[in-house]
C-alpha cells in the first residue's frame, strides 16, 4: 500500500512539474506575441494530462501499430473520445476567464526570458538557479511595470481603420472597428474604452446617373466639404472623429494635431489644406500635400504596413515620429507588398516626408 501511494504521488508530481514547465514555456511567448497571461493554464494542463497520458497517447500508438491489419478503428475512436474530453476541459477553463492583459514588452523580454528558461530546464547544476532568477525577473518586470501605450495615433495597414488614443478613451473613424485588428491594438497597448465617430450629413450628395454611378464632384461641392471640415474643427470640444460616411473624417487631437482620413480621393485636397496628417485609403496620383501636411496613402501603407504615430512632447509636427510594422522586414511573405502589377516590377520607394519620420529608418 505505501508503495502504491508513493507511485501515485510520483505520478501526480510528474504531471504537475510537466504542466508547470509547459505552462511557463508557452507563457513566455504568449506574453510576447499575444500580450496576455492565461492564469488558469496550469489548471487546464493538470486536468487534461491524465486523459492525454492514459487515453489519447496509448490509443494513438496502438491504433497506429494495428493500422496495417485494419484493426485500428476501436483505438482511434477511443483517442477521439479522449480528445473530446480534452476539448471539453479547455472550454470549461476558458469560460472562467482569467486572461490578464500585460501589453507589449520591451525588446529584451523574449531573449532574456527564453535564456532563463533554457538555463532552468537544461542545466543540472546549481547554475539553473541563475536561469530561474533571470526568468522570474523578466516576468516580475512585466507584472509590475506594464509597458502600456506610447502611441497617439494608429493606422491599420489598409488605411481603413484609424484610431486616436486619448487618456481616457480611444476614438476611431469606424462605429464598429474590425474586431481582429482592434483586439490586437487593445491587447498590445492596453487601450481604454472605444468611442465611435460623430456622423455628419453629406452636403455634397448627388444623384446617381443612368449608369448607376455618381457624377464627379464639382468645385462647389468640394468647397462645401472644406467648409464643413473647418466648421467641425472650430466647433468641436472633444477630440472625437467627425465623419461623412464613405467620404472623409476629421479630428483635432489634444496636442493641436489635426488628423483627416479620406475614402473618396476627391476630398484629399481639402483634407490636406486643413490637417497635419492625412490618411487616404485609396491610390492617388501624388504622394505629398502642397500644404506640407503628412500624406499617407494606400500605396505607402502597402510597403510600410500598419503605422504608429507619436506626436512628441508639445504636439509639434516636426517632433513627430512614426513606427512601421513592415519596413525593413525583408521576408518572403512580405515581398508581394513591393510588387506593382501595373508596371510588373518592384517598387521600394516611400515618400520622403514619411520615411524621414519613421523611427529607425535613418531619417
Amino acid at each position: 500500500m505505501p508503495g502504491a501511494v508513493t507511485t501515485a504521488g510520483a505520478f501526480v508530481a510528474g504531471i504537475f512539474v510537466t504542466s508547470l514547465i509547459g505552462g511557463f514555456s508557452t507563457m513566455i511567448f504568449s506574453v510576447e506575441h499575444f500580450h496576455r497571461v492565461a492564469t488558469y493554464g496550469l489548471a487546464a494542463n493538470l486536468a487534461a494530462m491524465p486523459l492525454i497520458s492514459f487515453v489519447v497517447m496509448p490509443a494513438a500508438l496502438v491504433g497506429m501499430l494495428l493500422m496495417p491489419f485494419g484493426l485500428d478503428a476501436p483505438f482511434l475512436h477511443a483517442m477521439g473520445w479522449g480528445l473530446e474530453g480534452v476539448i471539453a476541459i479547455a472550454k470549461v477553463v476558458a469560460s472562467w476567464g482569467g486572461d490578464v492583459p500585460v501589453g507589449r514588452q520591451p525588446w529584451w523580454f523574449l531573449p532574456a526570458a527564453s535564456a532563463g528558461f533554457l538555463l532552468l530546464t537544461l542545466m543540472r547544476s546549481r547554475l539553473r538557479l541563475i536561469g530561474a532568477a533571470v526568468m522570474a525577473t523578466a516576468l516580475l518586470f512585466t507584472a509590475l511595470y506594464p509597458q502600456g501605450r506610447d502611441a497617439d495615433l494608429l493606422v491599420a495597414e489598409d488605411g481603413q481603420l484609424v484610431a486616436l488614443i486619448g487618456h481616457r478613451s480611444v476614438t476611431s473613424n469606424r462605429t464598429r472597428p474590425s474586431d481582429f485588428i482592434y483586439d490586437q491594438w487593445h491587447r498590445a497597448l492596453l487601450l481604454p474604452e472605444h468611442q465611435g465617430p460623430i456622423l455628419l450629413a453629406d452636403p455634397t450628395v448627388a444623384a446617381k446617373g443612368r449608369d448607376g454611378k455618381r457624377p464627379p464632384l464639382t468645385d462647389a461641392q468640394i468647397d462645401a466639404a472644406r467648409a464643413q471640415m473647418r466648421e467641425v474643427l472650430n466647433n468641436s470640444a472633444d477630440a472625437k472623429f467627425a465623419c461623412v460616411k464613405s467620404s472623409w473624417c476629421i479630428v483635432g487631437a489634444r496636442d493641436g494635431v489635426v488628423i483627416a482620413t479620406v475614402e473618396n480621393p476627391a476630398y484629399a485636397g481639402p483634407a490636406c489644406d486643413l490637417a497635419d496628417i492625412v490618411i487616404v485609403a485609396r491610390r492617388l496620383g501624388y504622394d505629398a500635400c502642397r500644404s506640407g501636411a503628412l500624406l499617407v496613402t494606400s500605396e505607402t501603407l502597402r510597403r510600410t504596413g500598419a503605422l504608429e504615430f507619436d506626436f512628441g512632447e508639445g504636439g509639434d509636427s516636426s517632433s513627430m515620429t512614426v513606427r512601421a510594422a513592415m519596413l525593413g522586414s525583408n521576408r518572403p511573405w512580405n515581398r508581394h507588398r513591393r510588387y506593382d502589377w501595373r508596371s510588373g516590377g518592384e517598387i521600394n520607394d516611400i515618400p520622403k516626408a514619411v520615411l524621414e519620420r519613421i523611427s529607425g529608418s535613418g531619417g
